[in-house]
């Protein structure tokens, strides 16, 4: 069973059942103790009353005698009657007579349930039940004490004056109304032990949805929504439930997309630093790259100036090397604005289908003429219906970088392999090429702008960046790894 807590509303709510119900039990008890004998005696008065009416009503019709006994048996009194002229005796003082003392007591005498009044009513009552009702009072009641006790006296004058009296005892009253009293005080107590059980079960099934609610709204305050409450009924308690149901589904799609716009804006600083970082990176990298062949070319140029070429075949390796230099700073800048339309997203893409075994076999023959120097075995195995839909001038520059640079740290008398394969709805390509192998730690980082993993090769880091924002563009990735004794790039686009 649930332990009870000082701040418990299951408690607090037993507490006001049971204080409630306790002030009623007691009210009425005090209510019995204080009024039952005015009640008593109020509704005796009324019963006697009601049947008197009702014996004068029917002693015209004759049949005095059951008159009388059903008068005695209603009311549970002892019935007196008195003719006129034994009124008039007892009022004048002349003593009382018998109630067979004259003809028209003769006929009362005989009537069963009539007392005789020597035996039990005084002179000095009868006289003033009398004298109260020649005063034009309908009826006499009072309680008069004697040495046997309280007793209630009812009077009133008959049709043809004769005078009625009933008189009944209190004792009865009193012992009923102690019994009662006791009876009343027993049973308050059971009822009150057995309301307590009932007030505790009506407490458990008033509060328990509430209990239920406490601990399910306590989880959504931990941000804690899988648990629903269960509805039974459309009361007002069932109607909070589904309320707070629903409040519980917006709350946690209210929470899930604000996570979501948190992470997304974690992301958007995240990459604002990434791209402060490398933007103060790439002017770093770029002033670097562009301060040599600057150097060089006004170097040189300086040295013409000067006349330092004393022939014209040093002239002709002068303009050579100022030649070279600025070739190499037009690829440079040309390689930045590439990279920088990519990477900016000001560049779109035009697709379109295309052969691209055929783009493939292009790109080998142009690159194998440039690179006869180096005993090189280049192998491709051409696919069937190898029609892919991609921007075609882009894809032939991302094939390009790939094989200018295995090229460019193949071994000599090494191996170029290039291998395509076509699924559903994209196309992998692989290079792979012998020769010294990338060093684990830094096959991430060939694909950032400007990084050589050997700085003797000429180059200026750029091509495998900007393959990457290439194959970005067309909804792709990249990798590189190493396997066997390959240096292996693959893209899927």
């Amino acid at each position: 069973m649930r332990k009870f807590r000082v701040n418990s509303l299951r408690l607090r709510v037993m507490i006001l059942f049971s204080v409630t119900f306790l002030i009623l039990l007691g009210m009425l008890l005090l209510t019995t103790q204080l009024f039952f004998d005015q009640y008593y005696m109020s509704m005796n008065r009324h019963t006697m009353t009601m049947n008197v009416d009702s014996f004068v009503r029917d002693l015209s019709k004759g049949k005095g005698g059951e008159l009388v006994a059903k008068l005695k048996l209603n009311t549970g009194a002892i019935v007196f009657i008195y003719p006129i002229d034994m009124m008039k005796s007892i009022v004048e003082g002349s003593g009382s007579q018998s109630l067979a003392s004259n003809d028209m007591n003769q006929n009362y005498s005989q009537l069963p349930g009539v007392a005789n009044q020597n035996l039990l009513m005084g002179d000095e009552i009868i006289k003033e039940v009398y004298e109260y009702l020649q005063a034009g009072q309908e009826t006499y009641f009072r309680v008069h004490e004697d040495d046997m006790g309280s007793k209630m006296v009812f009077g009133v004058l008959m049709p043809k004056g004769e005078l009625l009296i009933m008189q009944k005892r209190m004792g009865l009253s009193e012992e009923a109304s102690t019994l009662f009293f006791r009876f009343i005080t027993t049973i308050a107590a059971v009822i009150y032990v057995v309301g307590i059980i009932l007030i505790y079960i009506m407490t458990r099934v008033i509060t328990n949805p509430i209990m239920k609610m406490k601990e399910v709204t306590g989880k959504m305050a931990s941000q804690n929504f899988s648990e629903k409450l269960e509805i039974k009924g459309g009361d007002e308690i069932q109607t909070l439930m589904a309320s707070i149901n629903k409040m519980a589904d917006q709350l946690s799609t209210s929470i899930d997309n604000l996570n979501i716009s948190n992470e997304q804006l974690e992301r958007e600083l995240s990459k604002e630093k990434s791209l402060e970082k490398m933007r103060r990176q790439f002017v770093s990298d770029v002033s670097h790259e562009l301060k040599n062949p600057l150097s060089m070319i006004i170097g040189y140029t300086d040295g013409l100036l000067q006349q330092i070429p004393k022939d014209e075949k040093q002239k002709e390796e002068y303009y050579e090397i100022i030649m070279d230099e600025a070739n190499r700073m037009e690829c440079l800048v040309r390689d930045l604005l590439d990279l920088s339309g990519y990477e900016s997203g000001a560049f779109t893409i035009e697709k379109e289908f295309f052969d691209l075994n055929q783009l493939i076999l292009d790109t080998l023959e142009r690159l194998e003429m440039t690179n006869k120097k180096k005993d090189i075995e280049v192998e491709y195995q051409a696919q069937d219906d190898a029609i892919v839909y991609g921007d075609r001038l882009r894809i032939h520059q991302v094939l390009i970088n790939l094989l200018t640079n295995s090229f460019k740290y193949v071994n000599q008398g090494g191996v170029i392999r290039v291998n395509i394969s076509l699924e559903q709805s994209e196309v992998k390509i692989k290079v792979v090429n012998t020769g010294p192998l990338i060093p684990k730690k830094e096959l991430e980082d060939i694909w950032n702008s400007f990084y050589q993993v050997n700085t003797e090769n000429k180059g200026n880091g750029l091509g495998l960046a900007i393959v990457k924002s290439i194959v970005k563009l067309h909804g792709g990735s990249c990798r590189a790894y190493t396997e066997d004794s390959y240096n292996c790039f693959e893209i899927i686009i």
